[in-house]
């Protein structure tokens, strides 16, 4: 969305009557070229408990290194799956780029497997191919909804995935006005609650950023954490950089 704005391809400067939350309105651009609808987080750790002892069982980042947990860690891969990319950049930002890089290495060496997408990783831990996925948190909880022996666990920071709406800039007239009820109308109490209905297994469990908006029971089960945003002004441009560096450092 950033790069499409920087284009002077995006309707900026409009937001309809919205009541933002804390959360949403630090997510929302100051020149209003897109808005956030709703948030997941790229980096949730899912468990399999049934497999995992308790002493095993991961609660940050640091915890992935254990020798317990070689070979029994999976993700997706960065340059193919939509959320991983913003999970690495998210790992790369706490810890700092040559600490989050030498994290990732000490991953590889301690067995991590890199699968294409979510639906590979999940499908991976559902045969015991591995014991821990670290997937978006909305393909997380629900996938955990059909297997109470999954628990998801959320690193501290967790880093924050906005799915946003934009408006083409060359929309004019009735299309434009169309297109702009259309953002409203999800932005609205019925359209988020048309959201979240949508899909009970995976995109519906997304955090709400509209006030009163109360999330899904599976994704209000989520833990409380700190949340990390990613400056797309920043990270967008690095994206094709981070991918290759993973891709000849981590996958091969």
């Amino acid at each position: 969305m950033r790069v499409i704005a920087s284009r002077h391809l995006l309707d900026c400067g409009w937001t309809p009557a919205v009541d933002y939350t804390a959360q949403g309105e630090a997510l929302l651009p100051a020149d209003r070229c897109y808005l956030p609808v709703g948030m997941t987080y790229a980096d949730a750790l899912l468990v399999n408990t049934a497999r995992l002892a308790p002493a095993a069982r991961p609660q940050s980042w640091g915890d992935l290194e254990r020798p317990a947990l070689r070979g029994r860690v999976g993700m997706n891969n960065p340059a193919i799956s939509g959320p991983a990319f913003p999970m690495v950049a998210g790992v790369l930002q706490a810890m700092g780029d040559t600490a989050g890089q030498s994290y990732f290495s000490r991953l590889k060496a301690n067995g991590l497997r890199v699968y294409p997408t979510n639906s590979v990783t999940l499908r991976a831990l559902q045969f015991g191919q591995i014991d821990v996925a670290v997937v978006q948190s909305s393909a997380a909880v629900g996938f955990a909804s059909k297997n109470p022996a999954l628990r998801v666990v959320l690193p501290q920071p967790a880093t924050a995935l906005p799915s946003n709406l934009a408006i083409g800039v060359h929309a004019v007239g009735a299309n434009r006005d169309a297109a702009r009820r259309f953002v409203a109308f999800v932005l609205s109490p019925a359209g988020q609650a048309a959201l979240q209905q949508g899909d009970a297994e995976a995109d519906s469990n997304y955090m709400p950023l509209v006030a009163g908006v109360k999330p899904t029971a599976a994704a209000a089960a989520l833990p409380a954490v700190q949340v990390q945003r990613l400056d797309p002004t920043q990270w967008g441009p690095r994206e094709a950089a981070v991918d290759a560096w993973f891709t000849a450092h981590v996958v091969r």
